[in-house]
């Protein structure tokens, strides 16, 4: 079988593009230099949209252990040798962690990402995105995911997790169920939920834990509006912006109640477009006139004022989550877009 796997690069864009095995290892070479003899352009170098969305495909279509074969024979003779850390090191563990995937009963690479960072303080999980998001629409252009593929640590572990999604959820349901107690969880920092089963298994793992704070984003709006079974009290829901669905579905979904009767959806995550004339991205977030744009934007676009979202989720109103928040109920927090970003 995997002998016939054609070399189609899959574009994130959803077009394809042919090409020989030697145009696709030199392509490599030059989007994965070695760690090992130029440290500061691996530090900035990222996968590029195509080359990650070919393996996102390749992992939606391949058994673990064939998706092994693939990068092991299609793509790490295009990479540089490189030392621990390196996208060479980090996709020959992945191909081994696949390996065994099939006869494993639990797996010691991270599912979840449990102490965060500054920006997002909470216990988070991700897979890849496009593939796992029937919802998209326009933000498939500015998907912030793919800003992080500069890290190979975050573009494979969204690559396993949705291999084991796929085909060993059970992993998934076990890592879970072992969260510390009273935790929050941000449910898909990247991707999105997939299909309904994808979606009623994360909501019978939440009713599981009553103790855990979950929240998310999400675009598969129609999952969420044809789903009969109950939602959990301890889920919160933010409707993402940049879907192909239209208004009348959003307010079907804003319809929708939890256990206790309490509105499942929080309210609207916008990603808006504003100038940045004036503003270093760099710390837009500490730049008045980027919030003022901001808000600005949602007037515009939405008729109500909004909330600018200040980039850190742990302490963005006075300690507390506005997105994970009842005072924030039915406000449209937003982010600025700007040909990149969320």
């Amino acid at each position: 079988m995997f002998a016939k796997l054609s070399l189609q690069v899959y574009s994130y864009q959803g077009g394809a593009e042919m090409t020989t095995k030697e145009q696709l290892v030199a392509n490599l070479k030059s989007r994965f230099p070695s760690r090992n003899k130029n440290k500061r352009a691996a530090a900035v170098v990222k996968v590029s949209k195509a080359l990650g969305m070919h393996l996102a495909h390749q992992a939606t279509i391949l058994s673990p252990s064939d998706l092994a074969n693939y990068i092991r024979y299609k793509i790490l003779p295009g990479i540089p040798y490189g030392g621990r850390g390196s996208w060479y090191e980090g996709f020959r563990a992945l191909c081994r962690d696949l390996d065994r995937l099939d006869s494993i009963n639990s797996t010691a690479r991270s599912i979840f990402i449990l102490k965060g960072n500054k920006k997002l303080p909470f216990v988070t999980f991700s897979e890849l995105p496009i593939v796992t998001c029937p919802g998209r629409g326009p933000c498939a252009e500015f998907c912030y995911t793919f800003v992080g593929w500069r890290s190979p640590l975050a573009f494979l572990r969204q690559l396993y997790n949705t291999v084991v999604m796929l085909h060993r959820p059970d992993l998934i349901r076990a890592h879970f169920m072992a969260l510390p107690r009273d935790a929050i969880v941000r449910l898909y920092v990247d991707g999105d939920f997939t299909n309904a089963r994808i979606l009623t298994f994360w909501l019978e793992l939440i009713a599981a834990r009553p103790d855990l704070a979950v929240y998310g984003y999400s675009k598969s709006w129609a999952l969420f509006a044809a789903h009969t079974g109950p939602f959990p009290d301890n889920y919160r829901l933010n409707v993402s912006s940049g879907s192909r669905y239209g208004l009348d579905l959003q307010k079907q979904l804003e319809q929708l109640t939890r256990v206790n009767g309490s509105p499942l959806v929080r309210g609207v995550f916008a990603a808006v477009s504003i100038d940045m004339t004036g503003i270093d991205n760099k710390t837009r977030y500490q730049n008045p006139l980027y919030h003022s744009r901001v808000r600005e934007a949602i007037l515009a676009e939405y008729g109500v004022r909004g909330f600018s979202c200040p980039g850190e989720c742990g302490e963005c109103v006075n300690g507390a989550h506005a997105c994970n928040n009842s005072k924030f109920q039915n406000v449209v927090i937003g982010i600025g877009i700007h040909g990149g970003g969320r």
